[in-house]
């Protein structure tokens, strides 16, 4: 277990870093060519890099903490590289954000619990939990495919207004 001395170092490099990430310069107007994966391959990447990380046995010690690096910025430079080409969209970002869901999901099933209790009343919630996962993933795409109509800004008159049915 962690240390409070621990756990407030790693909290406020967690809100450290979001802050820097919130303040870095949004330039996405040079877009530059190259090959972009189809969503569901980077969907299936996400996947399977969460899943190598949850798998990595923590008695590897430092070489755990190394692998979970090597998969950790391996997946932040594809991401980076990926999203800064011609193509890119939403469908992406999902794949992505879909894959470790489902990571999580998957692995709910193998972990033992943090907290006694029935072991059939927790595979239930896991099997809600994953079942729910995927509904909203659905929800997510079909959204990415069909998407809501763009609503007007206050006081904009030259924007034509379209109402949701």
């Amino acid at each position: 277990m962690a240390s409070p001395w621990q756990f407030a170092s790693a909290a406020i490099l967690c809100v450290a870093l979001t802050v820097v990430a919130f303040r870095l310069p949004k330039s996405m107007s040079a877009r530059s060519s190259g090959w972009v994966p189809n969503p569901w391959l980077a969907g299936a990447g996400a996947l399977a890099a969460g899943s190598c990380f949850m798998l990595i046995p923590p008695k590897w010690g430092w070489g755990a903490v190394g692998a979970y690096f090597i998969l950790d910025f391996l997946m932040i430079v594809l991401a980076f590289r990926w999203s800064r080409r011609e193509g890119w969209n939403g469908r992406h970002r999902l794949g992505l954000a879909g894959g470790a869901a489902l990571t999580y999901a998957w692995h709910s099933f193998l972990h033992p619990p943090v907290m006694g209790g029935d072991r059939t009343i927790i595979l239930m919630g896991n099997a809600v939990f994953a079942l729910s996962a995927v509904v909203f993933l659905i929800i997510a795409a079909r959204r990415q495919t069909h998407p809501l109509p763009r609503q007007a800004p206050p006081g904009d008159p030259g924007f034509k207004n379209h109402q949701l049915p």
